[in-house]
């Protein structure tokens, strides 16, 4: 069972004693893309989280997690390959469940802290990665368990996102060769600093001959502090971007016994995000315009499948997944090889597939394998800067350890 939920179903239990739930992973692997092997690495994450009684009505969940990755993984990349050689992410957090006396509906608020940190080179040091970020989070759910094991959840967010260390290159020269300002919507030092708030529902039910459905919908705005929007004139106004996404997922999912330490699970999981942008885009070279080049598209669809057995307290378990999707920017031209723009939308689809392997060796430890395979296609052809047209593999595989 995954920290979080175990944490949660330890927080709506009558026990008043605190609980605290370790858990860690050390794993090895290899990332290939259109052919080409990246180098063997490593990955090593690690967390902590506890339930702890306060009073009869409230119970705190504080957690921390931190996790180093020099190891590319297919489905996390864009173009095949990232910028980063290396990167780590730590978290602290802290939530609280209020659960009255004989109700079915809880309160959590929330606060919490993320960094971040990548090295795009073998020698660049922590901490000073362009593109390291923190982000600082509060919000508050409200949660309703109805009988028959449905219930609905409504939830609200504030996040503020910052990249101490980001400057553009461009920001250092910002005139063309005619001593014209260059309107690059990300030259300067504070550009992709941003505030987002997120309003989220939830609902989820019981169905017969044992399936379960839910949904989640989403709506995030975000406001950039220091982006001014680009002009038709290829200058920069004086207004700031502002971004609205809406995302929508669902999924269809279920379980049977089909022995007695046998279970199979299957799954369909859909997805759907749209962006509303007001930032625009413009090339000196060719002179070209493109207003709402920001605008997106997007959509995931796809079956899962799993199956566990053994012992139910530490199961040997085998699951798959595969995924369809696909991204449009309709504003945004797609180009040639040579970079000529084709007046077409751009356009991006992918296929993925994944399996994933568990096998216990004992108390809270146990082996895990994860394979990854990604296949990009795209009617752009131009990859100076992102490659949209490729395949990526990566192979993980090492130790686990929760308790």
């Amino acid at each position: 069972m995954r920290t979080a939920a175990l944490l949660l179903a330890l927080a709506a239990a009558p026990a008043r004693a605190a609980e605290t739930v370790l858990s860690g992973r050390l794993l090895g692997g290899r990332h290939l893309a259109d052919g080409r092997s990246g180098r063997f690495s490593g990955l090593a994450a690690g967390s902590a989280a506890s339930a702890w009684p306060a009073g009869e009505r409230w119970t705190l969940l504080p957690a921390v997690s931190g996790s180093w990755s020099g190891v590319e993984q297919a489905l996390d990349t864009a173009g095949g390959t990232t910028l980063f050689s290396e990167q780590m992410e730590h978290r602290a957090a802290l939530k609280a469940v209020y659960q009255p006396a004989a109700a079915r509906w809880r309160l959590k608020p929330s606060v919490g802290w993320r960094a971040r940190l990548l090295k795009e080179t073998e020698d660049e040091e922590w901490l000073k990665g362009l593109f390291d970020h923190h982000t600082v989070d509060v919000g508050l759910e409200w949660e309703l368990e109805a009988r028959g094991g449905a219930g609905v959840r409504a939830g609200y967010a504030f996040s503020r996102t910052v990249f101490p260390n980001y400057a553009s290159l461009e920001s250092t020269a910002p005139t063309d060769p005619r001593g014209r300002p260059l309107a690059r919507e990300l030259a300067g030092s504070r550009v992709l600093d941003s505030d987002a708030h997120l309003l989220t529902a939830a609902a989820w039910t019981a169905l017969p001959w044992g399936l379960r459905a839910e949904g989640r919908l989403g709506f995030e705005s975000r406001d950039y502090f220091d982006q001014k929007l680009v002009r038709s004139d290829g200058q920069l106004s004086s207004q700031t971007r502002g971004d609205l996404t809406t995302s929508f997922e669902a999924a269809l999912s279920g379980e049977r016994e089909v022995r007695l330490d046998k279970t199979l699970t299957w799954g369909l999981e859909g997805s759907l995000t749209g962006t509303l942008s007001d930032q625009a885009s413009y090339d000196p070279a060719r002179g070209r315009y493109e207003p709402r080049h920001y605008n997106s598209t997007a959509w995931t669809l796809g079956p899962t499948a799993g199956l566990r057995w053994g012992d139910a307290r530490a199961p040997a378990a085998a699951s798959a997944a595969l995924r369809l999707g696909g991204r449009s920017w309709p504003h945004r031209s797609a180009r040639d090889g040579s970079g000529a723009y084709s007046g077409e939308g751009l356009r991006e689809d992918t296929v993925s597939a994944s399996a994933d392997a568990r096998w216990p060796l004992g108390p809270g430890l146990a082996l895990t394998a994860r394979l990854e395979r990604l296949w990009a296609s795209s009617n752009d052809r131009f990859e100076a800067a992102h490659r949209f047209n490729h395949e990526a593999t990566s192979v993980l595989f090492g130790v686990t350890f929760e308790r």
